[in-house]
This record gives C-alpha cells, structure tokens and sequence, in this order.
C-alpha cells in the first residue's frame, strides 16, 4: 500500500514518522482508521525559525555583510522582546538551518549565542555533509573528511573546521539514505573536473537533496527567514526556490535584500513577492505571537497541506488550508484565536 510519511514536531530527543495509509478516512487522527495512533504531546509552545539564505561567496551577501548581520541580529533581537511580552512559560526559540557555510553557519552562530536551540535538517548523513560544504578540490581531501580525517588543504579545513563545531551543538536530522550513491558522484566529480556529465549528475543529486530538506524545514517552521537577492527562484534547493517553495506551502517569509538589509518584508504568498519591499513589523509580531497562542495541553492535528498529511500544533502555522480537529473535524478554538490575531493586523488570510 501506498503511504505517507507524516512527519510529527520534532521533540528534543527526536523526529517521529509515521506511515498513514493514503485514502481511508475513518476514525483516529485525521480520519485514516488504519493509522497507528499518535500519542497527545504535552510540551511548552514554542516558536520555530528556519533561515535560507546565499553561501559566503555570493557576491552581494559578501559585499554587504556586516549591515546584513546587524539586521538579523535586531530582528532575532526584537523576536525576543515579542516574546518577552507575554507572562506564558514558553519553551526556547528553535532555529532549523541547513548549515551551508554564509548565512546558514552565521545565523546558526546568532541563535546559539541567544541560547535558542539549533536544529539541522541536513541534505545528506553529517559526515558527507561535511564534505561536500568543506568544498575540497581533490577526491583525497573529500575522502580524508568523510572518514572523519583532516583535509591537507588549509583552507578546506578551516570551512571542514567551522561545520564541525556548530554541528556539534545542533540537533541533526540527517537524511542518508543516498549517501554512498551521492559520494560516488562526488568523487567522480572530482576525479574529472572537466566531465560536464560527471558535474551535472553530482550536481542535481545534491540540488534534490538539498531540496527535500529544506521542504523539511519549511514543514517544521512558523516563520523562514531568507537571505535572498531575488533573482534566481528556479534553482532546485536554492535560496530563491525555498522561499517560493515555502510560501506555496503557507509558511511565511521575511526575505531580507543584502542590497537593502534593513527594508525587509514578510511575504506570505508567492504572488506577492512582485510587490515592492516594505517593512512587515505588524506581521512579525502576528507570526511570533499565534506560534504560542494554542491552549495547553498542545495536541497534534493534522492538516492536508500539499498533497500529504502533516502533524500541527494549532497556532504554530498560517495561510490559507484548513484546520481540523483529530477526532471531529472541526476547527480549534485556539486556532481560531490564532487567526484573529493575524487577521487583526490586516496582513495575512484567514482560514477557510
């Protein structure tokens, strides 16, 4: 039988899957009477970020970096006096990123020195990870990584260096089941840099990994930031592709113009990324408040979103798909006080 991977809110320890079969609908959460059952999740509300964004070497992120640092830095600084706001105990700030050197490492950087937590949703197992973003040239320095040995070149080391230490401190998501596929690409690619095949094929490995673990990303988050000069979207797994995959998928986005750091917006539909850019404070406030405005105990639901069924906690996401009870079917009342307070601000949809 065909099923789903339905991917539950990751708890401290780990990410749950379950396998719901497609189509029936009858009793038990979400209406699949073959589904196994998932337990009701008592746990602090919390407000989940993800960050995409250009690697170190994109020219307008590296001629503006600093400035582009500063804003994170006050937006991730005013996030914290949101929450401060409210007498409610609420569980840390949990920042999802990808770790690819530039904006990824920098904010994972910005989030663990505000003691928020880090978890990586990583294309690929930690240690082949590790050596594809290290970006060595020969097969024998790719090889000395993904054994877990030090590259001779000094520069792949120092990059090889800087992801080892902030892996160390995040929660992985690793997704290996290609691995030995993907290295055998990689050393190809290496072996014979002039092969366009050899690159291509290494290449669009990557580029679908990539993707997939920012659509996990996208799944487990309130809000993406992205650091992003808007000129390429249809880059598989790129900054421009996330962002257009993430408002798709109803999750909003505060995209931030290395150009223009500080005169960021928060889309939360695709069509609206054609607008000029203007600051979103009113809906940054709404996003980060309807994260914990879900009553207690939290329970998971499930939502149709995108063709699969994932678990929610009521107030954690908004856009346009419908929220459902597990047992009944009906809305939630803390989502509905959710929506108020997004539809308050006269920035986001309501739910049908």
């Amino acid at each position: 039988m065909l099923t789903n991977k339905v991917l539950v809110p990751w708890s401290r320890e780990a990410s749950l899957l379950v396998d719901a079969p497609r189509g029936d609908r009858g009793a038990g959460i979400g209406g699949g009477k073959h589904m196994r059952s998932v337990p009701i999740m008592e746990t602090l509300p919390h407000l989940a970020l993800g960050i995409t964004g250009h690697r170190g070497t994109n020219p307008a992120f590296s001629a503006n970096r600093a400035a582009v640092v500063e804003v994170l830095e006050e937006v991730f600084g005013r996030i914290d006096r949101i929450l401060a706001k409210h007498q409610q105990t609420l569980a840390p700030v949990r920042m999802h990123s990808l770790l690819v050197d530039g904006v990824d490492q920098i904010v994972a950087e910005l989030a663990l020195a505000r003691q928020w937590e880090l978890v990586a949703p990583l294309p690929f197992g930690a240690a082949l990870n590790l050596a594809i973003n290290a970006r060595p040239s020969t097969v024998a320095d790719m090889e000395a990584l993904y054994t877990g040995n030090a590259a001779t070149d000094p520069d792949v080391e120092a990059r090889a260096a800087a992801i080892r230490e902030v892996t160390q401190r995040a929660q992985l998501f690793e997704l290996a089941d290609r691995d030995a596929e993907v290295a055998a690409l990689f050393r190809e690619a290496l072996a014979d840099p002039t092969n366009f095949d050899k690159a291509r094929a290494f290449d669009t490995q990557c580029s679908d990994h990539v993707a997939l673990a920012g659509r996990v990303m996208i799944e487990r988050t309130d809000l993406i930031v992205a650091v992003w000069d808007r000129k390429v979207r249809n880059l598989r797994g790129g900054t421009g592709h996330t962002v257009v995959s993430a408002l798709e998928l109803g999750t909003p986005v505060m995209v931030i113009d290395p150009a223009a750091p500080s005169e960021w917006q928060i889309y939360t539909r695709p069509e609206e990324l054609a607008q000029p850019l203007r600051r979103g404070g009113d809906r940054l406030e709404a996003i980060v408040e309807a994260a914990f405005l879900a009553p207690k105990p939290m329970i998971a639901h499930w939502r149709k979103n995108g063709g699969m069924h994932r678990a929610v906690i009521f107030g954690r996401s908004i856009g346009g798909s419908k929220w459902c009870s597990a047992a009944k079917g009906a809305p939630f009342a803390g989502s509905r006080r959710a929506t108020k307070r997004l539809e308050r601000s006269g920035q986001v949809r309501g739910l049908n």
